[in-house]
């Protein structure tokens, strides 16, 4: 009952956010930009979104790989699968259900548990690398000490909250409880990722800049779709400090959140608050469009 009455809160909050946005914004301009929208440039879109899909797979596919050797056709129905959930899981959570749809592969949840967390945890080391840079480009230097000070303490601290066997001790004896049999093999392979297979993490982090770089070009030619330019570099920056900030569980996958800090921070640069919401706008449609599409191939195939 009390996660029933969360989730509606959160839908609630971050519906409200956007309603606030397009009210303060104006429902007119927005509708406005979308009717200009240049539609060549759609299909070029449309492209680079699936191939971001492609490239998370394989990346997954071979950060898997010193686990198990996962047939492709597999890992993107596993990862899309993911993904479907993670659309309606705040916080980005949804996405480490991988851990259970790997089960098909007689992969315990502990050890895919364990994989999953390594890379997301690399996700956030380059989204903050390149918060770093944005905060020392956007802000007053004693604030951007502050924020960057804060993002590390909160890294160290959660890398420590994992690696350390105390701190595990504690999730199984008062969180986990009788489920943390369910979680067997999550210490042991993540010392062994962090010992001997080191290459996989250095090839992960790569594949990381790549598929940071894809979501940047992809708002790159949204924003070319509404007659605006801006760098790679800016938005690369732009979309770390956003996705970093949309975590906060507050919302549902950090709708109303991350547009609002989107239209901050593209302001700072000159992009208009009517162009913003409708980037992020167009891009929620075609996420939440694919996450139907995905959900409906899933149960026929059920």
């Amino acid at each position: 009952m009390r996660t029933k009455v969360k989730t509606i809160l959160k839908i609630t909050f971050s519906f409200s956010l956007l309603f606030i946005l397009y009210y303060k914004i104006g429902f007119v301009k927005v509708s406005q930009t979308i009717r200009t929208l240049d539609l060549k440039y759609i299909p070029l879109i449309i492209l680079i979104y699936i191939t971001i899909h492609v490239i998370n797979a394989i990346a997954l596919k071979i950060f898997f790989h010193p686990v198990k050797k996962i047939k492709f056709r597999n890992m993107i129905k596993y990862y899309l699968s993911s993904f479907a959930v993670s659309l309606i899981i705040p916080g980005k959570l949804g996405e480490l259900s991988i851990a259970y749809f790997l089960k098909k592969e007689d992969i315990s949840i502990g050890v895919s548990g364990a994989v999953a967390i390594i890379d997301k945890i690399i996700t956030l080391i380059i989204w903050s690398i390149f918060c770093v840079i944005g905060l020392l480009s956007f802000f007053e230097l004693r604030a951007s000490i502050k924020a960057i000070l804060i993002l590390i303490s909160v890294i160290i601290i959660l890398i420590f909250s994992i690696s350390s066997e105390t701190s595990r001790r504690i999730v199984k004896k008062y969180i986990l409880k009788s489920y943390s049999q369910k979680f067997k093999g999550f210490s042991k392979t993540l010392k062994r990722y962090v010992r001997y297979h080191k290459k996989y993490i250095i090839l992960n982090l790569g594949l990381t800049v790549v598929k940071l770089s894809l979501g940047a070009l992809f708002a790159y030619f949204l924003l070319i779709a509404t007659r605006n330019y801006l760098d790679l570099l800016t938005i690369m920056i732009i979309v770390s400090i956003v996705s970093i900030i949309s975590l906060i569980p507050i919302a549902i996958n950090g709708i109303g959140v991350k547009e609002t800090l989107g239209i901050f921070m593209y302001g700072l640069v000159g992009i208009p608050g009517n162009v913003v919401l409708t980037i992020y706008i167009l891009g929620l449609v075609l996420a939440y469009l694919s996450g139907i599409i995905i959900f409906l191939f899933v149960r026929n195939k059920n």
